[in-house]
């Protein structure tokens, strides 16, 4: 890691408790930072040093490290970060909400968060019109963010409402406890009816925004990927898939089929090949891949619930005119 440019003198502590701590832990507790996403913040990028060292947010600390904290460069780079936390108004489709979390059917074309590319208009931005309490976050400008999905994929995902229900829910996509359902339509006629799908998914070679499918682990960034596909009917050259996640990878579901040589229908960024005559006939203009089910626990009850979307209007017009049966 390099330093970013750093313009005035850094604030200096000499770590001296007897307990070992993780370094942004210790930052937190004695008040460096008034939370622990800052200072997860600062660490990542470069602003906070320990024996003039970069180091992560989970180093252990040992006595006598001194801690070099650059803070007048960090507030100026809080500053500059285009990013808006502000409340949007949007009509949201919330499936369910109590006082710990919801569950919201995201639209496609709505980021998560804010990032650079998406700065506002964001599923956050909504929900914190909708309701102040969000939990804090693992990172900034994420409050209750506890899970993802693709910009362009649509469906159900939850978002924490309290710093306790964030550790729950969190923990239960960690562990792979939490369960979630996608159904999506791809080019051509599925040869499998059960396919498990196995591999490492990283940044692709070449073009920066795709991810890709790896056999081995080329890189430690490659990161190991299982899909489970049910193969629910086929007809007029396009297939009706069931897909669970074992993973949670960036563009996982998209990445493996596409590796198979069975795109998602209209996913502009993994396929480009043409519409059928009869697709076209329906005026399209949605990647077609929804995550329709969400099953998790109760973060404060440990009550197991399972969450499903009513199917989109695009979805029933293909249910029809191919007589696939939902």
């Amino acid at each position: 890691m390099t330093k970013p440019s750093l313009n005035n003198p850094p604030i200096e502590y000499t770590y001296s408790l007897d307990k070992a701590s993780r370094i942004d832990i210790y930052l937190a507790n004695n008040k460096v930072f008034l939370t622990r996403t800052k200072s997860k913040l600062a660490i990542k990028n470069n602003f906070v040093f320990v024996n003039s060292k970069s180091i992560k947010p989970s180093y252990t600390l040992s006595d006598g490290d001194i801690i070099q904290f650059y803070k007048d460069d960090f507030e100026q780079f809080i500053k500059e970060i285009p990013l808006s936390m502000e409340p949007q108004k949007s009509d949201l489709a919330i499936i369910f909400e109590d006082d710990s979390f919801l569950v919201i059917n995201k639209e496609h074309g709505v980021p998560v968060h804010p990032s650079k590319g998406h700065p506002d208009n964001t599923l956050v931005n909504y929900v914190l019109y909708h309701s102040q309490n969000l939990s804090e976050g693992s990172e900034p400008f994420r409050p209750g963010v506890v899970h993802r999905l693709d910009i362009k994929t649509r469906g159900l995902i939850a978002m924490a409402k309290t710093d306790l229900a964030h550790l729950e829910l969190a923990s239960q996509f960690k562990d792979k406890t939490a369960k979630r359902v996608y159904y999506c339509f791809v080019k051509g006629a599925f040869p499998w009816k059960h396919k498990t799908i196995e591999s490492y998914i990283g940044r692709h070679p070449t073009n920066r925004l795709k991810m890709h499918s790896f056999d081995d682990e080329m890189s430690p960034h490659h990161k190991w990927a299982v899909t489970e596909v049910e193969n629910l009917d086929s007809n007029l050259g396009i297939s009706f898939l069931k897909v669970s996640l074992k993973t949670g990878r960036t563009h996982q579901i998209r990445v493996h089929l596409k590796s198979l040589g069975f795109p998602i229908i209209l996913d502009d960024l993994y396929n480009n090949l043409p519409l059928s005559t009869q697709l076209k006939a329906l005026k399209l203009d949605k990647m077609l891949l929804f995550a329709k089910k969400l099953g998790l626990k109760h973060p404060l009850t440990q009550e197991s619930i399972e969450f499903s979307a009513p199917w989109p209007q695009d979805y029933l017009k293909i249910f029809d005119l191919y007589k696939f049966i939902p």
